[in-house]
């Protein structure tokens, strides 16, 4: 029985920290995104979630890097922890509980707020529509 081709997306060489693979037919900038999430279950859940097409370069992280281009998530604690994340609003997906103070986050200019015990496929589509934003050089 002969064995099934892989695609050139499960081919690729993975790569690190927005550089660029090429895939048969273009070059790819692969995204970085660093968590800093304290639930280490959904962090790791939404890690295999993104990291499955090898386009986003995903580090679990205790504190973010800001001088790491690309998405951030971090709690609404992480917020009051490390509070040099208020100069990058436009790069910040906070995840909220429901007893969070959100007037205090959207003062920070931080637009994109989850819910902690959202569905990782929510989150996808949020950081999605950030990259897309990043990428065309707008506030998101």
């Amino acid at each position: 029985m002969p064995l099934a081709k892989k695609s050139a997306r499960e081919t690729a060489p993975r790569a690190r920290h927005g550089s660029r693979i090429a895939t048969r037919s273009r070059i790819v900038r692969v995204k970085t995104i660093q968590v800093a999430l304290r639930d280490p279950i959904y962090a790791d859940t939404l890690r295999g979630l993104l990291a499955h097409d090898q386009l986003r370069d995903i580090h679990l992280v205790a504190n973010p890097d800001l001088c790491t281009p690309g998405v951030i998530i971090v709690d609404a604690a992480g917020l009051q922890d490390f509070p040099p994340l208020f100069q990058e609003p436009d790069r910040l997906i906070v995840v909220a509980h429901k007893n969070d103070d959100l007037s205090k986050i959207w003062e920070a200019g931080v637009r994109h707020v989850l819910f902690h015990g959202d569905p990782p496929e929510t989150t996808n589509t949020v950081i999605l529509g950030l990259e897309l934003s990043l990428a065309a050089g707008g506030p998101a």
